[in-house]
């Protein structure tokens, strides 16, 4: 007898089935959800990345902020997040919301990115040209060069 297909794990099914929601608001549900249940997943730095883009996409800027300072917590290093508080920021202080504070805070976490950029190392998959285009627009948006990473980083 052939042994029977293995399942994956209920956590890998809750975030596959979050992740593939058509509405961004839902979705952002689901993903809250899936954190929420599994806090000790492995999926959950990923849940979370997925969580900050999609606030992102709904031009939610306080919870695209929170959630990228959530995945920080999780990976003090996860460069997405760094992009996005670095994007996130300038954005807000080159249209006069707390100007000074913001860049000075911006600039922080584009140091930080950088960093992390120089130690990263290409996603197992991932073409040549996709990870030096990623990194070529990541370090734009660090440098202040960009206004905000491509679809490539997502």
């Amino acid at each position: 007898p052939q042994p029977a297909a293995r399942k994956p794990p209920t956590d890998v099914q809750a975030f596959n089935k979050a992740v593939q929601m058509p509405d961004s608001v839902e979705k952002t549900a689901a993903l809250e959800g899936f954190i929420t249940k599994y806090p000790d997943s492995k999926l959950q730095e990923s849940a979370l990345e997925k969580l900050m883009q999609t606030y992102g996409h709904l031009k939610d800027i306080p919870n695209t902020v929170a959630t990228a300072n959530r995945v920080l917590i999780v990976n003090p290093n996860n460069i997405r997040a760094l992009a996005s508080l670095t994007y996130t920021l300038r954005y807000l202080a080159d249209n006069g919301i707390g100007a000074e504070q913001n860049r000075r805070i911006a600039d922080q976490y584009a140091q930080r990115g950088l960093r992390a950029l120089s130690l990263a190392r290409k996603p197992e998959g991932m073409s040549e040209s996709l990870w030096n285009q990623w990194k070529s627009e990541t370090v734009a948006v660090f440098t202040g060069g960009s206004t905000a990473p491509s679809a490539a980083s997502r």
